[in-house]
């Protein structure tokens, strides 16, 4: 099957099939995913483009004239999907898990707080859309803790694909929330939101950004979302925080919009 070329960064290259599958090859500091081969390093970003050519044959991927081996003796296959029965999402934590998020996101969006806020100046997240998604996501929240699929549905079509980036902000709050579905949901009940959010989505933002929907939609998540719901489930808040700053610091944005996206269905379901 074609694949090629659909991102370059300087720790990480996505690459993508006809099929519209992606595979990511990451460093060892990005970590685990739902896409993700992990490598020691990328020593080559910068002689790779969207141009370069791609082959996957066995376990050799060829990326113009260099060879990768992503299957070995030493290979370690992980699973993206959370152990959600493994939580308690019982009241009492989640105030517990509400307050933690409720002092991480004070402390990191005041000692942050100029520098996203010219961030968000120069992006295209201005005006408009920075007020369709304020109005939308306590819609959304709502419709989540109501489970009236009908306003869940409308308010991510019209969230999706707000923002700027290869994955915009109204997508990264999404997929917070969806991830916050499936903690404290029955699994049959996050599963009809998790696909009327992926469905209310699709051709309305990125490939890549639908692709991390999609996962989150089946219920996997990064190695450290995974370490935050261990967390969770230890009920340790010094662990928590950790893996909270690191998903904080995800793109400019996306991580701090998907913590708020959590954060937004855990308060709602506590109103």
């Amino acid at each position: 099957m074609p694949i090629r070329v659909l991102h370059v960064y300087e720790n990480a290259i996505n690459l993508i099939a006809e099929d519209g599958e992606i595979v990511s090859l990451v460093e060892e500091g990005v970590g685990n995913g739902p896409f993700n081969i992990v490598l020691p390093d990328l020593p080559f970003t910068d002689s790779i483009s969207t141009e370069s050519k791609v082959a996957i044959q066995n376990e050799i991927i060829s990326l113009d004239d260099w060879l990768l081996r992503w299957i070995s003796p030493r290979t370690i296959v992980w699973d993206p999907k959370y152990l959600w029965d493994s939580l308690d999402n019982s009241s009492v934590t989640r105030i517990l898990v509400l307050s933690w998020l409720i002092e991480f996101l004070t402390i990191y969006q005041r000692n942050d707080f100029e520098a996203r806020t010219s961030y968000t100046q120069k992006s295209s997240f201005t005006g408009d859309l920075n007020r369709q998604l304020f109005e939308e996501a306590p819609k959304l929240f709502a419709g989540i803790a109501d489970q009236n699929f009908h306003a869940i549905g409308q308010s991510a079509s019209r969230i999706a694909g707000l923002g700027s980036g290869i994955t915009p902000d109204g997508d990264d709050l999404l997929l917070g929330a969806i991830l916050a579905v499936w903690w404290l949901m029955a699994e049959g009940v996050a599963i009809e939101i998790s696909e009327r959010i992926r469905g209310s989505v699709q051709g309305r933002t990125t490939t890549i950004s639908e692709a991390w929907l999609y996962a989150a939609a089946s219920g996997e998540c990064t190695e450290k979302w995974h370490r935050l719901f261990n967390a969770i489930k230890e009920s340790d808040k010094l662990s928590f925080f950790p893996p909270a700053v690191q998903i904080y610091h995800q793109g400019f944005t996306s991580g701090w919009r998907a913590l708020q996206g959590f954060k937004g269905v855990l308060g709602a379901l506590q109103e």
